[in-house]
């Protein structure tokens, strides 16, 4: 699994007070366990980007913009490792 450059870091999301993401299997267990807004168009996408990029092991800069569109849309603080 290829690492993303930057990692990805969540900030405040429940109990967690920061969550470390740094490839798109990490991504694809938040956005099943614990995103919100599982309906919109951006969640669905970052479904779909995410686990090409775990099938395949390519396209990781677009699974990691498929989730940050995903936290943006549902409103979650992130930043840059």
């Amino acid at each position: 699994m290829e690492i993303w450059k930057p990692p990805v870091i969540i900030i405040g999301t429940g109990s967690a007070v920061m969550l470390t993401i740094t490839d798109s299997r990490a991504a694809m267990d938040f956005l099943l366990m614990r995103c919100p807004g599982k309906l919109s168009l951006a969640y669905q996408t970052a479904i779909y980007v995410c686990g090409r990029s775990i099938a395949d092991q390519k396209e990781t800069a677009a699974a990691q913009e498929a989730f940050l569109a995903v936290l943006s849309d549902s409103e979650i603080a992130f930043d840059f490792l």
